[in-house]
């Protein structure tokens, strides 16, 4: 595993929070992330059925489960990144850098980085419902610019695939600027794929 120092900021105040940005991840790793998170999991679907909270408007990833994921890391082409603050995991990223090809017809067929999970922990979600806010945020924003980077440095120019949970599909498409190509399906969730174009803007900006 490799650490790296980075800086998140505080929901409540804006303050700015040292934290880690940890790569190559393992089984005992995944295994404490949710040992930490299925109890506010757990609280949080609790609190939102004793409200009578519609189940449509739920966070879209409260069924998660990283034990179940674990067996993903058996495969050579899976990493693992996530970000680590006050001694708590805050968010987490798998992806795929080997077997996945682009499909936007500019850079189709293709390798990319694919990503298959992206989480932040449940007590860095808004819900107002309840009241909660994010104890840390922009957690996303610093996941994404590590894939991208992850993509340049295998020779992917930042190309970058997914497939978005609907809550999701606004920070993709309107924020980080994915293309979206719609499901063919209508109980399948639609793609977003990143060109090399847009991964270039996004490191610009980030520099």
């Amino acid at each position: 595993m490799s650490v790296e120092a980075i800086k998140i900021i505080r929901g409540i105040d804006g303050a700015i929070v040292d934290a880690q940005l940890h790569s190559g991840l393992r089984a005992v790793d995944l295994t404490l992330i949710e040992r930490q998170w299925s109890p506010w999991r757990q609280d949080i679907v609790r609190r939102l059925s004793e409200r009578g909270v519609d189940p449509s408007i739920w966070p879209q990833s409260l069924h998660w489960d990283w034990f179940a994921k674990l067996r993903y890391l058996q495969l050579l082409a899976v990493e693992v990144c996530a970000i680590d603050a006050e001694g708590e995991w805050q968010a987490i990223v798998m992806m795929e850098t080997v077997t996945r090809r682009c499909q936007l017809p500019a850079q189709a067929g293709k390798h990319l980085v694919y990503v298959d999970y992206v989480e932040t922990a449940p007590w860095n979600w808004p819900i107002p419902e309840l009241g909660l806010s994010r104890r840390f945020k922009g957690l996303g924003h610093i996941l994404f610019r590590y894939v991208i980077r992850r993509s340049f440095e295998l020779g992917y120019k930042g190309r970058i695939g997914l497939v978005a949970l609907p809550q999701a599909e606004a920070f993709y498409g309107t924020t980080l600027g994915m293309a979206q190509i719609p499901a063919t399906s209508p109980h399948d969730l639609d793609y977003f794929e990143l060109s090399e174009a847009k991964a270039m803007e996004l490191i610009i900006q980030e520099n």
